[in-house]
């Protein structure tokens, strides 16, 4: 008889479904259902091929979701305000999927969620929009009855190489430009490698974290800690690097041109919360951290092991 728990992971090919995948893959017990759009493209036959069930499922269609779920015991739900830019499309995917796992019996659901910076800061920072629609969906989650864990990924490591931390050639050094001050920790994580270790812990502590949140960071960094990291691994490429404060208007309108207007407002006033409040609110880390049976990597790690930087000396 086979007593394997099936999952159910929402962006099986993105940072976070792809890390729970190949975390959960390798686990005793459990079997893994992967959802894409396309289950014959090139990743999703990958998928298959390494023994995973992959199904066709589209966040907007809550029959398709109900067929999808079927069987499953538990649910990774990630979803993405990026891709459709509203919050209120953003907790409707949310409201398919948790209607579609109740109908299927799903025992535990989890979600990637955020906290609220307008309820952290008593209403004075309010735009930032793809933190605010995953809490209110979260809320919503909460009050289904559904058995649920929430998983708070914190800033991904990833988006610093050539990102945010970059080569200036003006100035002939690199340069970490935020508008906040370079003293306020950063949550941060290693989203492709660790945030699968995060959705086990809330696995395997079902009962313990049942109705709570985990909170998925490495560790808290500030700009001016992660500049040190990265002089110290690369002395010479590093030399001279420096974290500099940014003018709101000017760091908003460099991000215009990739995100446009709102967008750059929206994360603007995100760097602008973690500046005055912390990323979690300034929430402890220890709890979550000694869930896991696997260390996350550290800023250290990663500065050491991104692609992007193994030219640098």
């Amino acid at each position: 008889m086979n007593s394997s728990k099936t999952l159910a992971i929402f962006g099986a090919t993105g940072a976070q479904g792809g890390a729970v995948l190949e975390t959960m893959i390798n686990v005793p017990g459990w079997k893994l259902r992967a959802f894409t759009r396309d289950p014959n493209s090139s990743k999703g036959k990958a998928l298959t091929d390494r023994g995973v069930e992959v199904v066709k499922a589209d966040l907007s269609d809550e029959e398709q979701l109900k067929s999808a779920l079927a069987g499953a015991y538990a649910v990774f739900l990630v979803t993405n305000y990026w891709e459709i830019r509203s919050t209120e499309g953003e907790k409707q995917q949310v409201r398919n999927a948790v209607h579609a796992a109740q109908h299927a019996g799903v025992q535990h659901f989890l979600y990637s969620s955020s906290g609220s910076p307008a309820k952290i800061t008593n209403g004075r920072i309010t735009g930032v929009h793809h933190f605010e629609g995953k809490y209110e969906a979260e809320l919503y989650i909460a009050s289904t009855g559904i058995p649920c864990t929430f998983i708070q990924v914190a800033c991904y490591m990833s988006n610093m190489p050539g990102g945010m931390l970059r080569y200036d050639s003006n100035g002939k050094n690199y340069t970490l430009a935020l508008p906040m001050p370079g003293d306020r920790p950063i949550a941060m994580i290693d989203a492709w490698a660790d945030t699968g270790k995060f959705v086990k812990a809330a696995l395997l502590h079902r009962d313990q974290l049942l109705g709570k949140n985990v909170y998925a960071s490495s560790g808290y960094v500030t700009p001016e800690q992660m500049l040190e990291t990265f002089k110290k691994v690369y002395p010479e490429s590093g030399n001279g690097a420096k974290f500099v404060q940014a003018p709101r208007e000017g760091f908003k309108g460099a991000l215009a041109q990739k995100v446009g207007e709102q967008g750059a407002e929206d994360l603007t006033q995100m760097f602008e919360f973690i500046g005055d409040s912390g990323y979690y609110g300034g929430a402890e880390l220890e709890t979550s951290l000694g869930m896991l049976d696997e260390k996350p990597k550290s800023w250290e790690d990663f500065v050491r092991t991104a692609p992007a930087w193994q030219e640098l000396s």
